[in-house]
């Protein structure tokens, strides 16, 4: 992931992106949301022009006479004859709010909550591509990647359902607003216009001044957060070695350096959403008064002048939160935007992934071929492979051998299927073979085992993970790997083992690698400089459990210690890329042991 400039998405783009991330059901849903909404600002217009029957009905209840539904609805309801009509018609008034106020808040509530399942289905959904999109990406895209920034763009997830829950939320109260709109224009249009032209002037004079400033303010967030994960990654995976070299202090620092004006921006963005409502609720006051005066000035009669204002008043109620909620969802919205373009953008950037569907096996009788084979990284200016060709019979030992640099791993990220060769070809009984629509059995064990923060039975059966765990296997192949200090664990293969394996030295670490390599049963067996870290000992047990599987299993050894491929029944020779001798071990041996010396 890079630093290079992000796409400008206007909300449209975002809106298009989200609404393609939705499944059809969360689409059918958002417009459910849609139609619900729609209700929503009709029951708000409707609990606001209640309100103002009631401001009537409590100054002047003898002028509800003119509305017939009123009073025939009076009628039906059979009030006693001895209760004045006023306190009727206050009653009935009354009750027809309290309905309307539970019908809208009830509503609300739903919505409320299905808008909330839609933004989290919306995060998962784009959560769980992005895992998908990690996971299927070639090996060799994760070799530019960095891991920390990795795990910070699968979280932003959230930022997304922020996004999505804001737009949400503007869309419901613009609807709660343009209905209060229309019912009030349509009753007191003069004092209406004066109101809605006044909040929105003031509305947009807030969003100017906070949406650039908010948009800013989240940028430098963002890249905050991007570069603390880095330093955090960095100073706990390499944590040995700063200790040893003692630059605690320094990670530390580095880590605070911009925590200064990541405190100030961060307080100064989560106090903007507040603005709206500190302007919003006063500049109400006043154009409620400012409603009064210009009803005082036209003449109008106390129950017009009584019912303009209540209606007003009751509007205002709903409109100043309206507006405020509005302002607030456009302002949280320019506060996501940063995060998601920068997301949209990854994405966008992300190499098709392949299927995660677990490749079918390969078997082999005979042998495996690799036919001139060449590779060559992306930056690199010189093939890593050049006309490499590679034969593996069945039951055989085969050894690799060759200093840093000349292409073993290359090769045999190629042989296991990592990579995929750029010329030439691979066969398996003579049978073409691709990697990427079948796999060999293949056990592999690397130079750097990864080790996950479980238990060893776990880390053994990790070719099987999430699986049940075959403790009978795991004892097995711990023996085969002469793991000799289990015994010497607390619990045995039931000892946890920290994260990457904090309680086990180099040496014991490389041989649960073997046992891991071993759980599944491979046909073939891969040692990548797998016995670089054992002492002379253990490398023995070792030596002497490799030579114990050809019998069963066909090897391929890659080493720099000649000890270790000595017993090989052929040896090839690599050097800058290229096959330079192949042979039985004893020729060769002789030849690159005067190279080394040389």
């Amino acid at each position: 992931m890079t630093d290079k400039q992000h796409t400008n998405y206007t909300v449209a783009d975002i809106c298009r992106q989200i609404y393609t991330l939705a499944s059809p059901g969360e689409r059918r849903l958002f417009w459910w949301l849609c139609v619900l909404n729609i209700c929503m600002g009709l029951l708000e217009i409707g609990v606001a022009g209640g309100i103002s029957l009631l401001g009537v009905a409590m100054s002047t209840p003898e002028s509800l006479v003119r509305f017939p539904l009123l009073g025939e609805i009076r009628a039906a309801l059979l009030f006693p004859a001895q209760m004045p009509v006023a306190i009727q018609f206050l009653l009935l008034v009354l009750g027809i709010v309290c309905v309307a106020t539970l019908c809208k808040n009830l509503l609300l509530g739903g919505i409320t909550w299905l808008q909330n399942c839609f933004c989290q289905k919306i995060a998962w959904s784009l959560g769980c591509d992005l895992f998908r999109r990690f996971l299927g990406a070639p090996p060799i895209w994760h070799t530019g990647q960095n891991s920390a920034e990795l795990l910070t763009v699968l979280n932003w997830r959230g930022t997304v359902a922020g996004y999505a829950s804001s737009l949400l939320l503007l869309c419901t109260q613009i609807a709660i607003a343009a209905f209060l709109l229309i019912g009030s224009l349509i009753l007191t249009p003069l004092p209406s216009c004066l109101l809605f032209a006044s909040v929105a002037l003031l509305g947009w004079g807030i969003k100017q001044f906070t949406s650039s400033k908010t948009y800013a303010l989240s940028s430098s967030i963002r890249n905050y957060d991007l570069h603390n994960a880095r330093v955090a990654m960095q100073g706990l995976h390499g944590l040995r070695e700063v200790c040893i070299y003692d630059r605690k202090q320094a990670f530390q620092e580095e880590f605070q350096r911009f925590i200064p004006p990541y405190i100030e921006e961060n307080s100064t963005r989560s106090t903007l959403p507040m603005l709206p409502v500190w302007l919003l609720e006063t500049a109400g006051m006043f154009l409620l008064l400012l409603a009064l005066l210009v009803q005082v000035w036209l003449g109008a009669s106390v129950a017009a002048t009584t019912g303009t204002l209540t209606l007003l008043a009751a509007v205002s109620w709903r409109l100043l939160p309206a507006a405020n909620k509005i302002m607030g969802a456009v302002i949280t919205m320019r506060s996501c935007q940063p995060h998601v373009e920068k997301l949209f953008d990854f994405v966008q950037d992300l190499p098709a992934p392949a299927s995660l569907v677990a490749r079918p096996l390969r078997p082999f009788q005979k042998e495996i071929r690799l036919t001139d084979l060449h590779f060559t990284y992306p930056t690199a200016s010189q093939p890593a492979l050049d006309g490499v060709s590679l034969h593996i019979p069945r039951g055989s030992m085969v050894g690799i051998v060759g200093h840093s640099g000349s292409g073993k791993s290359t090769l045999i990220a190629l042989l296991t299927g990592l990579l995929q060769p750029q010329r030439g070809q691979l066969s398996v009984d003579a049978q073409p073979w691709d990697p990427a629509k079948e796999r060999l059995h293949i056990g592999y064990v690397p130079q750097q085992l990864y080790l996950l923060d479980a238990t060893l039975a776990e880390n053994v059966a990790f070719s099987h993970w999430g699986e049940p765990v075959d403790e009978v296997r795991v004892l097995e192949c711990c023996r085969m790997a002469a793991m000799d200090f289990v015994d010497d664990l607390p619990d045995g293969i039931h000892t946890p083992l920290g994260e990457r394996g904090v309680r086990l030295s180099g040496g014991q670490i490389q041989r649960v690698g073997i046992a891991r390599a071993l759980y599944d049963d491979p046909d073939l067996l891969v040692f990548d400089e797998a016995t670089s870290a054992l002492d002379g000992a253990t490398e023995k047990a070792v030596q002497s459990t490799i030579e114990s599987l050809r019998q069963h299993i066909t090897l391929v050894v890659v080493a720099h210690r000649l000890s270790t491929v000595e017993a090989c029944d052929m040896l090839y020779w690599m050097d800058k890329g290229v096959m330079v001798k192949s042979g039985k071990p004893d020729a060769i041996l002789k030849n690159y042991c005067s190279a080394l010396i040389y």
